[in-house]
Formats: structure tokens, sequence, C-alpha cells
């Protein structure tokens, strides 16, 4: 009886510790469903960045358009591009015109800095909505050595004037 037990016990141990165990951490993240009309969302180093509805959005400054997706508790995390007012449907690669940024905390990168790369592509545009999609590499203001990597970009906003 006691050699049953001690099997049995085994048994469901070991059944247990297989099927508790998971590597989610090698698995690479799914891509945030895009349920509003209004998103801003990539992947930033690797995790999913998302923002939706009035927390993504285009501002036009003076002839600059920046297009945000804003996150965070406080609303303190934002990427953002700045296109011209004038931006026409295409892709254009980041430089002094078009560029990006991340803050995320206290942090910030850019592609405006020597080793920044990338570019974003206009689908869409017709004065009060913009389209489009973005990937990048940020180079961190206060340690170059520090880069931030945004792939699989898209967004769809309104711009508020």
């Amino acid at each position: 009886m006691k050699t049953k037990f001690i099997l049995f016990f085994a048994l469901v141990f070991t059944g247990l510790m297989s099927t508790s165990c998971s590597k989610d951490a090698d698995t690479t993240p799914e891509p945030a469903p895009v349920t509003a009309e209004h998103y801003f969302t990539c992947e930033l180093d690797g995790d999913m960045y998302h923002s939706e509805g009035a927390y993504a959005y285009a501002v036009d400054f003076d002839g600059e358009l920046n297009i945000y997706g804003v996150t965070g508790v406080d609303f303190e995390d934002a990427i953002y591009i700045q296109v011209p007012s004038n931006v026409t449907v295409g892709t254009h690669s980041f430089n002094d015109e078009y560029f990006a940024y991340v803050v995320i905390g206290e942090t910030a990168q850019s592609t405006r800095l020597e080793g920044g790369s990338g570019s974003v592509t206009i689908d869409a545009f017709d004065g009060k909505t913009i389209k489009g999609s973005f990937a990048f590499v940020a180079v961190d203001f206060d340690d170059a050595s520090v880069k931030r990597e945004v792939k699989e970009g898209t967004f769809q906003v309104d711009i508020n004037d």
C-alpha cells in the first residue's frame, strides 16, 4: 500500500511539474489588437507599446505635425513622430525634417542624434486624419551607447488643431 501511495504521489508530482512550467519569456509578444478608430502601436525593444482613443493623436505646431502615442499611469510615456504639415503619401527616411522621439519615464531618445535611423510611411493623409507605419532606432540623449529599437509601428490618428 505504501509503495502504491509513493508511486501515485510521484506520478502526480511529475505531471504537475511538467504542466505548470512555461516559457512565456521566450515567446515573441503578440501585437495588441487594434480595436479603436484611433491608434498608435509598435514593438519597443521587444515589448508591445499600444495607445488608442484619446491617447493616440496628432497636433499641428506651426507647420510641423507631431503624431503621438501616449501611455503610462500619469501619461508620462510617449513615442512621437514629427513630419512636415504638408507631408505627402509615401516613405520618408528620418532626418532633420522627419524624425522620432521615445520618452519613457525619465529617459529620452531620438532619431536626430548620430546613430539614429529609420523611416515613416504615410499611407493616407487628408488634412484631418493621418495613417501610416514606422520603424526606427533612437539614440539616448545622455548615453549614445543606449539605443531603443522600434519595429512594426502603425498609427491612425486625427489631427487636433
